[in-house]
């Protein structure tokens, strides 16, 4: 009998098969698409609704100096390499994917507070050192924490952070 690496409620993401000698690899992840990451959080109510998760909404900001000097391709450009830097971020059961043009977001499965804290800090750390980022740029990380049953609210929980709404009296 085998020993489970990962809780019931833990869905690592699968690794690819080996290529054979001489072929290019294959990304082991990509970005999900906003509609695939928000079914992956309503999944967590039916897989493990009293399980610790969180939600990791990653913005990038000050884009219209970018847009201006060197138009959509450069946004494009700074968006994509953030969300490439956002994939080699996360660990075995994270799952990353995009919210909007500029947003990204990245669930934490059986991440509490604590951990959900400590992920933002060095997600933030490390996305606003990255080379390429533009000055005037920077990349903002709002965090929600609930449980498996709390699904896509964690993620309009996350992103409130941004817009203000979740702070005012």
């Amino acid at each position: 009998m085998e020993a489970a690496r990962f809780p019931v409620y833990l869905q690592p993401v699968p690794r690819q098969a080996a290529e054979p000698f001489g072929a290019p690899a294959a990304p082991a992840r990509r970005l999900l698409s906003r509609v695939e990451l928000l079914r992956h959080l309503d999944a967590q109510a039916d897989i493990a609704p009293r399980a610790p998760l969180s939600f990791l909404a990653v913005r990038v900001t000050g884009l219209d100096d970018v847009l201006e000097q060197r138009g959509e391709v450069g946004v494009r450009f700074v968006t994509r390499g953030v969300g490439e830097a956002l994939i080699g971020l996360c660990r075995g059961t994270d799952i990353p994917g995009e919210l909007g043009e500029v947003t990204f977001g990245l669930i934490l499965q059986g991440a509490g507070a604590t951990a959900a804290a400590a992920a933002a800090a060095r997600v933030q750390h490390h996305l606003n050192r990255l080379a390429f980022l533009p000055a005037g740029c920077a990349v903002l990380v709002g965090a929600a924490t609930g449980t498996g049953s709390h699904g896509r609210r964690l993620a309009w929980a996350a992103l409130d952070v941004f817009d203000g709404d979740c702070c005012s009296g």
